[in-house]
Protein backbone atom coordinates (compact mmCIF):
# COMPACT_ATOMS: atom_id res chain seq x y z
CA UNK A 1 0.00 0.00 0.00
CA UNK A 2 1.57 3.69 -1.31
CA UNK A 3 2.58 5.45 1.85
CA UNK A 4 1.23 9.67 2.37
CA UNK A 5 3.52 11.25 4.06
CA UNK A 6 1.34 13.89 6.04
CA UNK A 7 3.83 16.77 6.84
CA UNK A 8 6.46 17.68 5.26
CA UNK A 9 8.63 21.19 4.93
CA UNK A 10 10.86 22.22 2.16
CA UNK A 11 13.73 25.30 2.09
CA UNK A 12 16.34 25.93 -0.22
CA UNK A 13 19.86 27.85 0.43
CA UNK A 14 18.93 29.94 -2.98
CA UNK A 15 17.82 32.77 -0.69
CA UNK A 16 18.58 35.01 -3.88
CA UNK A 17 15.42 33.58 -5.83
CA UNK A 18 13.39 32.83 -2.79
CA UNK A 19 14.24 35.72 0.14
CA UNK A 20 13.70 34.92 3.72
CA UNK A 21 11.50 36.46 5.56
CA UNK A 22 12.71 39.41 7.56
CA UNK A 23 12.35 37.66 11.11
CA UNK A 24 14.26 34.45 9.47
CA UNK A 25 17.96 34.50 8.57
CA UNK A 26 20.03 31.73 6.82
CA UNK A 27 21.26 31.02 10.42
CA UNK A 28 17.95 29.38 10.80
CA UNK A 29 18.00 27.15 8.37
CA UNK A 30 19.07 23.99 10.19
CA UNK A 31 19.85 21.78 7.62
CA UNK A 32 21.14 24.59 4.90
CA UNK A 33 19.17 22.55 2.73
CA UNK A 34 16.19 20.53 2.21
CA UNK A 35 14.88 20.13 -1.44
CA UNK A 36 12.64 18.00 -3.01
CA UNK A 37 15.23 16.15 -4.43
CA UNK A 38 16.65 15.21 -0.93
CA UNK A 39 13.21 14.75 0.59
CA UNK A 40 12.46 12.22 -2.37
CA UNK A 41 15.96 10.62 -1.88
CA UNK A 42 14.39 9.64 1.68
CA UNK A 43 11.13 8.69 0.76
CA UNK A 44 11.08 6.45 -2.58
CA UNK A 45 13.38 3.89 -0.58
CA UNK A 46 10.96 3.94 2.20
CA UNK A 47 7.67 3.33 -0.14
CA UNK A 48 6.32 6.86 0.35
CA UNK A 49 4.59 7.60 -2.89
CA UNK A 50 2.63 11.04 -2.27
CA UNK A 51 3.58 13.78 0.13
CA UNK A 52 1.54 16.64 1.76
CA UNK A 53 3.76 19.78 2.03
CA UNK A 54 3.37 22.80 4.43
CA UNK A 55 4.77 25.67 3.44
CA UNK A 56 7.89 26.86 5.88
CA UNK A 57 7.86 29.66 8.24
CA UNK A 58 11.06 31.12 6.85
CA UNK A 59 9.57 32.76 3.60
CA UNK A 60 6.51 34.01 5.89
CA UNK A 61 3.37 34.36 3.72
CA UNK A 62 5.51 33.84 0.32
CA UNK A 63 4.42 30.41 -0.73
CA UNK A 64 6.56 30.43 -4.01
CA UNK A 65 9.14 27.80 -2.96
CA UNK A 66 6.61 25.12 -2.33
CA UNK A 67 4.43 25.85 -5.64
CA UNK A 68 7.66 25.52 -7.47
CA UNK A 69 8.18 22.51 -6.33
CA UNK A 70 4.46 21.41 -6.41
CA UNK A 71 4.26 22.28 -9.71
CA UNK A 72 7.42 21.04 -11.08
CA UNK A 73 6.31 17.46 -10.00
CA UNK A 74 2.76 17.99 -11.94
CA UNK A 75 2.16 15.14 -14.60
CA UNK A 76 0.25 16.47 -17.14
CA UNK A 77 -1.23 19.54 -15.21
CA UNK A 78 -2.27 16.97 -12.83
CA UNK A 79 -1.14 16.78 -8.71
CA UNK A 80 1.97 14.38 -8.77
CA UNK A 81 3.70 13.87 -5.93
CA UNK A 82 3.11 16.66 -3.75
CA UNK A 83 0.15 18.14 -2.28
CA UNK A 84 0.54 21.43 -0.29
CA UNK A 85 -0.89 23.46 2.45
CA UNK A 86 0.09 27.31 2.25
CA UNK A 87 -0.08 30.18 5.24
CA UNK A 88 -1.99 33.19 3.59
CA UNK A 89 -2.05 36.46 5.66
CA UNK A 90 -5.92 35.90 7.49
CA UNK A 91 -5.48 39.10 9.28
CA UNK A 92 -6.63 40.58 5.36
CA UNK A 93 -10.08 41.62 4.88
CA UNK A 94 -10.25 39.20 2.16
CA UNK A 95 -8.62 36.05 2.61
CA UNK A 96 -10.78 34.20 0.52
CA UNK A 97 -9.79 35.53 -2.74
CA UNK A 98 -5.65 34.50 -1.37
CA UNK A 99 -7.35 31.16 -1.05
CA UNK A 100 -8.73 30.58 -4.27
CA UNK A 101 -5.26 31.79 -6.09
CA UNK A 102 -3.59 29.62 -3.72
CA UNK A 103 -6.06 26.57 -4.93
CA UNK A 104 -5.54 27.37 -8.74
CA UNK A 105 -1.53 26.14 -8.07
CA UNK A 106 -2.85 22.63 -6.43
CA UNK A 107 -2.92 23.99 -2.57
CA UNK A 108 -5.68 22.08 -0.22
CA UNK A 109 -4.82 23.40 2.88
CA UNK A 110 -4.20 26.38 4.64
CA UNK A 111 -2.33 26.83 8.36
CA UNK A 112 -3.24 28.98 10.59
CA UNK A 113 -2.27 30.14 13.51
CA UNK A 114 -2.80 32.24 16.72
CA UNK A 115 0.05 34.41 17.48
CA UNK A 116 -1.13 37.03 19.62
CA UNK A 117 -3.47 36.66 23.21
CA UNK A 118 -6.37 36.36 23.47
CA UNK A 119 -6.56 32.71 21.89
CA UNK A 120 -9.93 32.29 23.78
CA UNK A 121 -11.46 33.72 20.79
CA UNK A 122 -8.90 34.21 18.10
CA UNK A 123 -10.73 32.30 15.02
CA UNK A 124 -13.84 34.53 15.82
CA UNK A 125 -13.02 37.13 13.33
CA UNK A 126 -14.46 38.15 9.80
CA UNK A 127 -11.83 37.38 7.71
CA UNK A 128 -11.59 34.13 9.41
CA UNK A 129 -15.73 33.76 8.73
CA UNK A 130 -14.89 33.92 5.09
CA UNK A 131 -11.87 30.96 5.13
CA UNK A 132 -14.40 28.57 7.05
CA UNK A 133 -17.36 29.75 4.32
CA UNK A 134 -14.87 29.18 1.24
CA UNK A 135 -13.20 25.85 2.36
CA UNK A 136 -16.45 24.24 3.06
CA UNK A 137 -17.59 25.72 -0.36
CA UNK A 138 -14.50 24.13 -2.41
CA UNK A 139 -13.53 21.00 -0.28
CA UNK A 140 -10.48 22.77 0.88
CA UNK A 141 -8.98 22.41 4.35
CA UNK A 142 -8.40 24.94 7.52
CA UNK A 143 -5.10 24.07 9.46
CA UNK A 144 -4.76 25.25 12.91
CA UNK A 145 -1.85 25.68 14.20
CA UNK A 146 -2.54 25.82 17.71
CA UNK A 147 -2.37 25.27 21.73
CA UNK A 148 -5.63 24.04 23.73
CA UNK A 149 -6.34 28.03 24.66
CA UNK A 150 -7.62 28.07 20.93
CA UNK A 151 -9.95 25.12 21.40
CA UNK A 152 -13.07 27.03 22.70
CA UNK A 153 -13.00 29.40 19.60
CA UNK A 154 -12.37 27.00 16.72
CA UNK A 155 -14.95 24.66 18.80
CA UNK A 156 -17.20 27.11 18.60
CA UNK A 157 -16.45 28.08 14.61
CA UNK A 158 -16.95 24.40 13.61
CA UNK A 159 -20.38 24.50 15.22
CA UNK A 160 -21.02 27.45 12.83
CA UNK A 161 -19.11 25.78 9.58
CA UNK A 162 -19.97 22.06 10.13
CA UNK A 163 -18.94 21.27 6.58
CA UNK A 164 -15.50 22.54 7.11
CA UNK A 165 -12.83 20.38 6.60
CA UNK A 166 -10.34 20.89 10.21
CA UNK A 167 -7.34 19.07 10.73
CA UNK A 168 -5.83 20.48 13.96
CA UNK A 169 -1.71 20.14 13.50
CA UNK A 170 0.88 18.32 15.73
CA UNK A 171 -1.82 17.06 18.51
CA UNK A 172 -2.93 20.58 19.34
CA UNK A 173 0.75 21.36 20.91
CA UNK A 174 -0.63 18.83 24.06
CA UNK A 175 2.27 18.31 25.94
CA UNK A 176 4.96 21.21 24.29
CA UNK A 177 5.63 22.74 27.99
CA UNK A 178 7.06 19.09 29.04
CA UNK A 179 3.47 18.19 30.83
CA UNK A 180 0.07 16.58 29.26
CA UNK A 181 -3.01 17.79 30.98
CA UNK A 182 -5.87 15.39 31.26
CA UNK A 183 -8.13 18.75 30.75
CA UNK A 184 -6.23 19.16 27.54
CA UNK A 185 -6.71 16.04 25.96
CA UNK A 186 -10.32 15.97 26.90
CA UNK A 187 -11.54 19.33 25.40
CA UNK A 188 -9.43 17.71 21.88
CA UNK A 189 -11.19 14.39 21.96
CA UNK A 190 -14.11 16.49 21.94
CA UNK A 191 -13.57 17.98 18.79
CA UNK A 192 -15.13 14.43 17.12
CA UNK A 193 -18.50 15.52 17.87
CA UNK A 194 -17.28 17.30 14.66
CA UNK A 195 -17.52 15.09 11.62
CA UNK A 196 -15.17 16.76 9.48
CA UNK A 197 -12.60 17.43 11.96
CA UNK A 198 -9.86 15.81 12.14
CA UNK A 199 -6.15 15.44 14.24
CA UNK A 200 -2.56 15.04 13.21
CA UNK A 201 -0.60 13.19 15.71
CA UNK A 202 2.72 13.82 14.86
CA UNK A 203 5.40 16.04 17.32
CA UNK A 204 3.91 13.60 19.99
Amino acid sequence: MPIIDAHSHLWTPDTLRYPLAPSFAKADMKPPSWTDAELLAHCRPAGVARVVLIQMSFYGWDNSYMLDRMRAHMKGGKPGVFGGVAVIDWTAEKPDLAMAEMARGGVRGFRVRHTDPPAERWLETPGFERMFRYAADHGLTICPLMDPRGLPSLTRMCAKHPKTTVVIDHFCRIGLDGEIRERDVDALCAMARFPRVHVKISAF
